[in-house]
């Protein structure tokens, strides 16, 4: 019970207000040299992925996970002021993998 309580007093818990309902995170190369691929993450425990080029499995697959996961992983990203970072980082070259991490939250995509 008391690392109950110390594991909730530790993870910020997401308001109603602040509700992470997907995650969606992808890989792209202009040269089609890297991976390209992306993952969208839902709340409802749904997860899809497509695999376009250079990775293991190329096509659409759906999956479920445990919602508790996404629940972690949406705190994190609170916990880490996800929402307070710019909304992109860029070296100033060209040719290079791009990431793309996009969240959606109370109806809004950043």
């Amino acid at each position: 019970m008391q690392a109950l309580l110390l594991l909730l007093c530790v993870i910020p818990l997401v308001s109603a207000d602040d509700k992470i309902t997907e995650i969606l995170l992808s890989r792209s190369d202009e040269f089609q040299s890297g991976p390209v691929d992306k993952v969208v993450l839902r709340s409802d425990g749904t997860a899809a992925y497509t695999g376009t080029a250079n990775v293991e499995d190329l096509g659409r697959f759906k999956g479920t996970f445990e919602d508790e996961d996404f629940k972690k992983l949406a705190n994190l990203l609170v916990e880490k002021k996800f929402f307070e970072m710019n909304s992109g980082y860029f070296t100033g070259k060209t040719d290079q993998p791009s990431r793309f991490t996009q969240v959606t939250r109370a109806g809004q995509h950043k």
